[in-house]
Order: structure tokens, then C-alpha cells, then sequence
């Protein structure tokens, strides 16, 4: 909705309010160190503007990384310092550009008002770079890599686990169905045990059939031959 901050606004404007504090400490730390060497030193503006730029560059590199974008790990010289500094220069010659021309322009008045218009062109040059040095570091210098999906995150709902291989069937079996086997034996089972339930009742109803007792009467077999006689 709108007019409500999202969380991800709420980490960026976090971000940009420490990273406005770095840069107050680094002008705060370039101005000190310019108007020394301009004020008390007398030195030219162009140089003394190289070296307080130099010196508040070192800090600010090291708050925007560790503070800003929490990075606590071993600094990159090839994609984190390098081309920072090379922001910082181009800070520089823009900033130099602009100290030299208010350091001509009062040259004649009196040593406050140079003082301070040098400060003013200094402070104004860098703002105009402020935001954009703010995005290169945020999208490129100091970008957070993006955190491994989790284990189970990575698991399909086939149940298919990463890494590992799927079962490949025996190739010494033929057809697809390497269970056949395993079914087959245990039908084979099945039957043998059934057979020999079987049996076993069949010996039960033998053993409980009781035996014919002889009585001493004659009976007739039924049969065809008529002096044919069973005792019992």
C-alpha cells in the first residue's frame, strides 16, 4: 500500500542515513585537513585539496565497507578498493577544478573569506557526486552476494535430493523392473508355505479318523461276489 515503508525501503533508507553519517566524517575530516594547510600553512589550495582528499578517502573506504554493508570479511583490492578510490578521484579533480577556481576568484580578500569560499566549492563538488558514488557502492562495490538457498529449499517435491544420483537399474538384469525378482521369491515362499499347511491338516484329519472295530458280525462288502464275507 502505498505510504506504508516495505522492509527492503526500510534497510535502503538505514543504508543511505549511515551512509550519510561516513561521508559527514570524511568532509568533516577533509575540510579540518584543508583549511590547516590552506589557513595556517599557506598551502597552494590545488595541493592541499589532493592531499585532504587522500587522507578522508582511507576512513570513509573503510566505514562505508565495514559499517554501512556490514562487510566483515578480507577487502578485494581489485573490485573493492580500487575502484573506490578511483571515485574518490574523480571527486577529486572535479572538487580541484571547482577550489581553484573560487581560490582565484578570492585571491585579493581576506584570509577567512578564502579560506571559507575554498571549503564552500570543496563541499559542493562532492555533493553533486554523492548519490551517485552511494549507488556504484551500493549495486557494485560493496553488493552483498545473494545467500545459498537452503538444503531443504533445494529439495523438490519429488523428493529428489541434490547431488545425488538416481537409481540406475542393474544392466544385468533385463527389462526395466529389477523387483520382478524379489516378487517372484516371494510368491515361491508363499506357495511352499501354503502346501506344507496343507499336509499338516491332512495328517491331523488321518489321526483324528477313528479305526473300524471288529464286532464279529458278518457285513457284505457290496461287491459282486456274493461268498465274499468281512468280518468285523
Amino acid at each position: 500500500m502505498p505510504g506504508i515503508a516495505t522492509p527492503s525501503r526500510q534497510a535502503a533508507l538505514r543504508k543511505l542515513i549511515k551512509y550519510g553519517s561516513v561521508s559527514a566524517i570524511s568532509t568533516a575530516t577533509s575540510l579540518t585537513i584543508l583549511g590547516v594547510l590552506v589557513g595556517i600553512f599557506s598551502f597552494p589550495a590545488i595541493w592541499a585539496n589532493v592531499i585532504a582528499t587522500a587522507i578522508a578517502t582511507v576512513p570513509s573506504f573503510e566505514l562505508n565497507r565495514r559499517w554501512v554493508w556490514a562487510q566483515r570479511g578480507q577487502r578485494s583490492l581489485l573490485r573493492q578498493a580500487t575502484p573506490y578510490f578511483l571515485l574518490s578521484l574523480s571527486g577529486l579533480v572535479i572538487s580541484t577544478f571547482a577550489v581553484h577556481l573560487a581560490s582565484d576568484a578570492t585571491s585579493a580578500t581576506s584570509r577567512l573569506l578564502h579560506t571559507a569560499a575554498v571549503e564552500m566549492a570543496n563541499v559542493a563538488a562532492y555533493g553533486t557526486l554523492w548519490i551517485i558514488q552511494f549507488a556504484l557502492c551500493d549495486r557494485v562495490l560493496f553488493r552483498t552476494p545473494e545467500a545459498a538457498p537452503d538444503f531443504d529449499d533445494r529439495n523438490d517435491r519429488s523428493g529428489k535430493v541434490p547431488g545425488l544420483a538416481p537409481r540406475v537399474p542393474d544392466p544385468g538384469v533385463s527389462g526395466t523392473n529389477v523387483t520382478a525378482p524379489i516378487r517372484g521369491a516371494a510368491r515361491a515362499s508363499v506357495g511352499a508355505h501354503g502346501e506344507s499347511s496343507r499336509r499338516r491338516a491332512r495328517v491331523g484329519t488321518e489321526m483324528a479318523t477313528p479305526a473300524p472295530r471288529h464286532t464279529g458280525e458278518p457285513f457284505s462288502t457290496g461287491t459282486a461276489d456274493p461268498g465274499r464275507t468281512v468280518w468285523q
